[in-house]
């Protein structure tokens, strides 16, 4: 009897400290953890910590949770905790400057009219009533207030960085001051409708609020005469067609020591698609005036091309898909790792772009003396900082082959692999004579000026050769259920990146593109290309068979007369006809049996990872728990003899 009490004692007295210990730990031991993930997405960075930590006044979070309608959703309710855990880490990084309320808007009640009056937004769930929230409010000291409508399970990999931007916004009321001169309405504005003839008004584009979150932008327009002194970073994006007073005012902003980031692009798609309107319009943008000065040139009739980094492109010819390669998917191969601009993009996107090089400036002459021509002083010339790059085998097509509407098959086709990486985006840095030494134009040479000849200092300018990269289209899409805007590619982080760089705040970027939700599959990738250049290489030999064959058809018809019957076919064009049709048909044969060995390939590709990802980790473990088993098993068999 005593030893049957003592067992259920010992049953009782465990099952107690089991429940005792996890109370304990669930409550003391909330904010420890171990992160075991790829990349620590699950710890906050250093800039985060920073961010929390250097505030200068207190914050609050409203963090509005519907949990009720979560719990029986296990992705909801493991996110909704998920960021709670996150809030609560930024609370405790700020050593009280932030506080964190926690609202549960229950159907009807007054936590869920003010949700609904910040601007969050409810998702319906099926077979439940009332909607269901998961966003945040953070409110700063004044009326500021930063509202972050919905934290949508796909963009879990930008959860820290949204929280930290929404903090940043609210504590730092003096954000830098960025002037913007740019042939595009990136704000907004109006273009032509085709279908109404008639004006119609165009959102923001994302980029531009990506950038308004950090910095306060001033739209200088394309025509100006100086730079105004409280702008901290100048973007020129896709400057089309300015005067030399407005060149020469960013040239004087730049040897002033004034930073700045220069977008130009020598084909513009977004401009290209709206040359029905007004053909007549510039879709190439240059700075080369002031870019050659400094012994930098950006070609302006010259694509790069990389079939290796090609983005796949659907294709009407083949009613497949195929490498464009003149659009770029750059990973963080070609990424400067050792420079804070671009050192954590994972993926971006450019779009008919060009490159960077150097210049060849010529050495100045100074004025002689009795003893004869002075020797030859070479110019000083900007150093170029790659931040982004090509593959080592890219190359270049005239932009020619663009206009209208571009083959996606004959590029690929006539691509010729170049020996080198190509520069898309670079820091220009070192000092650097200015390109207008005569001074400002329209000036009065014999009249006092105060224009510089040459940069005070190391200028600090970074260039990216494609504008086309800021357009929505191209690294965003919208989130059908959920309607939130998601980023497949890192271009807008990029741009933010190189602003606050350039004012100076460094925390923001080391937040962005800790990692990213889209990770294609490269060898997959790789194995679509080569089997579509192999695909298109069948189908031009098709072409030309077709091609043979009618011109054999024609010859035929002329030497019938002009008095035969057009309708009656004679013995050799049916014989034709019908060697073309087998012909036709083993091609296309050849075309099946292609596309269905490409899928066998990527099934037994797809099947290996499975192997490794469900398989592997189970039978590690069974292997681990047979082998504990048989050790112990022994070692009972050894003590018992």
């Amino acid at each position: 009897m005593n030893a049957r009490f003592n067992i259920v004692a010992t049953v009782i007295l465990l099952v107690a400290l089991f429940l005792g210990i996890n109370m304990f730990s669930m409550n003391a031991l909330r904010g420890v953890k171990i992160d075991s993930s790829e990349g620590k997405i699950h710890t906050l960075s250093v800039g985060s910590k920073n961010i929390a930590a250097s505030l200068e006044e207190r914050i609050t979070l409203k963090f509005y949770y519907s949990k009720k309608l979560a719990q029986g959703i296990p992705a909801l309710s493991t996110y909704g905790n998920r960021v709670r855990e996150t809030l609560e880490e930024f609370t405790n990084a700020s050593k009280g400057k932030i506080a964190l309320e926690i609202v549960e808007p229950l159907a009807f009640s007054e936590a869920e009219d003010a949700a609904v009056e910040a601007g969050l937004q409810g998702a319906p769930l099926d077979g439940v009533n009332g909607n269901f929230f998961l966003g945040l409010v953070v409110e700063g000291p004044t009326d500021t207030r930063v509202t972050i409508p919905f934290f949508s399970p796909t963009k879990e990999n930008f959860l820290e960085y949204d929280i930290a931007k929404a903090i940043h916004s609210v504590g730092t009321p003096d954000k830098p001051i960025v002037g913007l001169i740019s042939g595009i309405q990136m704000q907004g504005g109006f273009t032509m409708d085709p279908r109404t003839r008639q004006p119609a008004q165009t959102p923001p584009w994302v980029i531009a609020g990506e950038v308004e979150s950090v910095a306060t932008i001033n739209n200088l327009g394309t025509a100006i005469s100086e730079i105004p002194q409280d702008v901290d970073v100048l973007w020129v994006a896709h400057p089309k067609g300015l005067t030399d007073e407005t060149l020469y005012a960013i040239d004087q902003f730049v040897m002033r020591g004034g930073h700045a980031v220069f977008q130009v692009d020598p084909f513009n798609e977004t401009d290209a698609a709206q040359a029905q309107m007004n053909p007549a319009a510039e879709k190439s943008s240059s700075l080369n005036r002031l870019l050659n000065a400094w012994g930098v040139d950006v070609p302006e009739d010259r694509i790069v091309a990389d079939q290796d980094l090609a983005l796949q492109v659907n294709t009407q010819r083949n009613g497949g898909r195929m490498p464009y390669v003149v659009w770029l998917r750059v990973t963080d191969e070609q990424t400067e790792r050792n420079d804070p601009v671009a050192a954590q993009m994972k993926m971006l996107h450019f779009i008919s772009s060009g490159h960077i090089t150097k210049k060849e400036v010529a050495s100045t002459q100074p004025a002689g003396d009795a003893q004869g021509p002075a020797p030859k002083v070479d110019v000083p010339v900007a150093a170029i900082e790659p931040l982004v790059r090509t593959g080592a085998n890219a190359s270049t097509v005239s932009s020619m082959l663009l206009q209208g509407q571009p083959n996606p098959q004959a590029l690929l086709s006539s691509f010729s692999a170049g020996s080198e990486a190509l520069t898309l985006a670079a820091r220009l840095t070192g000092k650097v004579k200015s390109a207008f030494p005569e001074g400002k134009p329209g000036q009065d040479p014999a009249a006092p000026s105060a224009s510089l000849t040459e940069s005070a200092e190391s200028i600090n300018v970074i260039v990216i050769a494609d504008a086309d990269m800021l357009s929505d289209m191209y690294w965003t899409q919208t989130d059908r259920f959920f309607g939130q805007v998601m980023k497949i590619a890192d271009n807008g982080d990029l741009i933010c990146n190189a602003i606050d760089n350039l004012a100076g705040n460094e925390d923001l970027i080391s937040l962005r593109a800790r990692d990213t939700s889209f990770r294609p599959f490269t060898r997959v990738e790789e194995m679509r290309k080569s089997a579509a250049k192999t695909l298109l290489e069948q189908q031009e030999a098709v072409d030309a068979q077709i091609r043979n064959t009618q011109e054999e058809l024609g010859k035929l018809q002329a030497a019938r007369g002009e008095n035969s019957d057009s309708l009656v076919l004679t013995a050799e064009q049916r014989a034709a006809i019908k060697e073309l049709e087998g012909k036709l048909a083993d091609a296309r044969k050849e075309q099946r049996k292609l596309k269905l060995e490409l899928n066998k390939d990527i099934e037994a590709l797809s099947a290996k990872l499975k192997m490794l990802n469900i398989g592997l980790m189970p039978a590690v473990v069974t292997l681990f728990a047979v082998s504990l088993a048989i050790g112990r098993r022994a070692r009972r068999s050894a003590a018992s003899k």
